[in-house]
């Protein structure tokens, strides 16, 4: 037997225009990560759940930033209606 933590069910909707990535979070929202409005070659992060955004900065600090959030939000998605 493992102990292994099952994956989420991968998301299938379209995504938003703009994004570049997404890190789902623990209850079934997503981090995405998308262009900075500031520096051309920088991103941002943002939970759709909690609403936390990262600093801008490059892709390689954004994700991890992302994937830490990601993995420890226990915002429930926002309803849709």
């Amino acid at each position: 037997m493992t102990s292994q933590t099952p994956a989420p069910p991968a998301d299938t909707t379209e995504w938003p225009e703009g994004v570049l990535y997404r890190f789902p979070t623990l209850f079934g929202s997503t981090v995405d990560v998308t262009p900075a409005r500031t520096v051309h070659t920088w991103v941002v992060a943002n939970c759709r759940a909690c609403d936390a955004d990262s600093p801008a900065g490059y892709r390689a600090k954004v994700n991890e930033w992302a994937q830490e959030h990601s993995a420890k939000c226990r915002a429930l998605p926002r309803p849709t209606a």
